[in-house]
């Protein structure tokens, strides 16, 4: 290793943390090593750098790796590590291909649609949520277990949205995407389906227009959309 530059590859190695247990994020080596690494960047801020996850996965099995998540949660010092490390690995997964079954079994639960909406953290995610990677993740997640689990009964993704990131939020949250061109297709979808929603369950007109309108415009088209839909359903009334 000498005459050249010590990488944090390397130095993962140095350090045996390739063969390190389970509880990887409690030893010293492990923490040793983060340090080096942090440091290495900020000295070397062009030489090519990953993300730790990459790094972890680079030298751990998927087994291996959702030991270390198991050792790290019992740990009141690691417990916050092995969430956000969880999340990572989970994204990281499921952009992999990996299958919903696939990912349950290795992390020794069932995750579904809905426990994956928390593991990524979206809701807390703030602002615009269509902009999130983690929603596009999220998404995907969910087609995954919904055709490898036909008898599982799941949320729709508006009621997911409803619920976690409640009504209001979620209405607000279609107006400041409508206005985003890169979000806006997400928008109409979600609009669409919270129209049908609310087709459903008999919701006012009025109502509707007045939570979702923007403009004079905006409210006109709405109005025109919705009422379309109730009379496209056999038997509908107007009251809210």
């Amino acid at each position: 290793m000498l005459g050249r530059q010590v990488t944090p590859d390397d130095a993962f190695k140095l350090l045996s943390l390739d063969k390190a247990p389970d509880n990887l994020f409690a030893s010293r080596e492990y923490s040793s090593w983060l340090t080096y690494a942090n440091v290495f960047k900020e000295e070397n801020p062009g030489a090519p750098s990953k993300p730790l996850i990459d790094t972890l996965m680079a030298h751990y099995s998927d087994q291996k790796l959702a030991r270390i998540i198991k050792a790290a949660q019992t740990n009141r010092l690691s417990k916050l590590r092995a969430a956000q490390f969880e999340k990572e690995l989970f994204a990281k997964w499921v952009e992999n291909g990996k299958t919903s079954t696939y990912i349950s079994n290795t992390l020794g639960r069932q995750v579904t649609p809905d426990d994956a909406f928390n593991l990524l953290s979206l809701d807390r995610a703030a602002d615009n949520i269509f902009t999130h990677s983690a929603y596009d993740t999220w998404l995907k997640y969910a087609k995954s277990f919904k055709e490898e689990n036909p008898n599982v009964k799941t949320d729709p993704v508006i009621d997911t949205l409803m619920t976690n990131l409640g009504d209001h939020a979620v209405f607000e949250l279609i107006k400041r995407a409508e206005k985003t061109p890169a979000t806006e297709e997400k928008a109409a979808y979600i609009k669409n389906a919270l129209l049908d929603e609310w087709v459903k369950t008999n919701k006012a007109p009025a109502s509707v227009v007045n939570l979702l309108g923007t403009s004079s415009d905006d409210r006109n088209v709405l109005l025109s959309t919705y009422l379309e839909k109730i009379k496209s359903t056999p038997v509908f009334t107007a009251a809210d």
